[in-house]
């Protein structure tokens, strides 16, 4: 993994980047990444951490995780609840279930990123 961090820790937004966190001022933005540079990206901000990822709907977030899963292997999908068939899952749980197992992989630490929907947050 350090090879694959090393390019970014050598260019002027890694440099950049350290510097904002010994001086804690946090959140940093970052614009202009675009494809598979952006998962690159994310990958190497968050290093020693858990990383969460929030977009824009569910679709694109199960896309980022599929994705991003060639960066981080402990990448998980946190997902909203579904309004129009909330009573068709009470009997089986199912999306209660899945969140449960991303809140688990935090505590537990086999989860190192969390990707999410603006609707589940």
């Amino acid at each position: 993994m350090e090879t694959l961090l090393a390019p970014f820790r050598l260019s002027e937004l890694g440099n950049k980047l350290e510097e904002a966190k010994k001086k804690s001022k946090t959140p940093v933005e970052i614009v202009g990444t675009d494809g598979y540079g952006r998962y690159y990206t994310m990958d190497c901000l968050g290093q020693n951490r858990v990383k969460l990822i929030v977009t824009y709907n569910e679709e694109r977030a199960k896309e980022i995780v599929r994705a991003y899963g060639f960066f981080d292997h402990k990448v998980m999908y946190y997902p909203a609840k579904d309004v129009l068939f909330y009573s068709a899952d009470i009997h089986g749980h199912t999306i209660l279930r899945q969140r449960m197992e991303v809140v688990k992989g935090i505590v537990e630490g086999s989860v190192t990123t969390v990707v999410v929907s603006i609707d589940a947050l």
